[in-house]
């Protein structure tokens, strides 16, 4: 009888400590689980606010872009300059990008003393 008892007492140990056993590991599952999830969630949410600078990169890209398309109808405008004066100073500006990028990011009031500087540079035409 003693090992009837002995062999009952090792089932219901085995048992309760393979339950037991299963249970930790499951927990442990899933928490792996929990916490790989929310490392993915945190690696979206850095992806997501990323991809917001580089379309606002892209977006100042394309005005700046639209910007010096249009920098020429800015000449145009200025009154005091004979037509062929405007074409000179515009031709002087396209042959380098800096100075296009120089003029239209300078505030309006300081537009027309630098298109003069620059006609000052260029030749006139000979006739």
């Amino acid at each position: 009888m003693d090992d009837s008892v002995s062999d009952s007492s090792w089932l219901s140990t085995g048992r309760s400590g393979g339950r037991k056993r299963k249970r930790n590991e499951e927990d442990l599952m899933e928490e792996k689980l929990v916490a790989a999830l929310g490392d993915i969630k945190s690696a979206m949410e850095s992806g997501t606010e990323a991809l917001k600078v580089i379309a606002n990169f892209f977006e100042k890209e394309r005005e700046i872009e639209e910007m010096r398309r249009n920098y020429f109808a800015e000449i145009l405008k200025f009154e005091g300059l004979s037509m062929e004066e405007k074409f000179r100073a515009g031709a002087s500006l396209s042959k380098d990008k800096s100075k296009v990028d120089f003029f239209i990011f300078l505030p309006q009031e300081f537009k027309r003393d630098y298109i003069m500087d620059q006609l000052e540079g260029v030749p006139k035409p000979k006739n």
